[in-house]
């Protein structure tokens, strides 16, 4: 592939299927929260991250105590879907329910979003090429399936 990037830029290169949690930033993990988790996807293949979550202060995770909660991407021809399994294991503090933000990078704009088979609302910018949808407060021990159609 041939990229422009002109001499003041650097290209960023994701591979298809990849899934890149982030989360508002804090000067420290103490002064951060995941009450707002923004996933970055990246269709075109299959993909799973398993985002793993601790007190942020403690060495407790060395003892187990942390919480562990799979995402999964399946990819086919015009449409992929994408699932947030049920949180595992617990860890003081822990927040039962959160926020998803889907940055969904995609070439053209979707025809339809759904969240456990109900519509959402989306928008599309044209420039990022970046459909974004944005849930309500979901408890993290719920199983959310969204499914993208093109």
């Amino acid at each position: 592939h041939t990229v422009k990037a002109p001499i003041n830029q650097i290209p960023l290169f994701v591979k298809q299927g990849s899934i890149i949690p982030m989360r508002n930033y804090a000067s420290s993990i103490e002064k951060g929260n995941n009450n707002i988790l923004v996933l970055n996807i990246y269709p075109g293949d299959n993909g799973r991250f398993n985002l793993l979550e601790d007190d942020g202060t403690s060495n407790d995770y060395l003892m187990g105590i942390y919480a562990s909660t799979i995402i999964e991407l399946l990819n086919s021809s015009n449409k992929f879907t994408l699932t947030i399994n049920a949180i595992e294991g617990s860890f003081e503090g822990m927040n039962i329910s959160r926020k998803w933000i889907l940055n969904i990078h995609c070439n053209e704009s979707p025809n339809q979003i759904r969240m456990n088979r109900q519509e959402m609302k989306f928008t599309y910018n044209k420039v990022t090429k970046t459909a974004i949808v944005e849930t309500s407060q979901q408890s993290v021990k719920q199983l959310l399936n969204f499914e993208v159609n093109y």
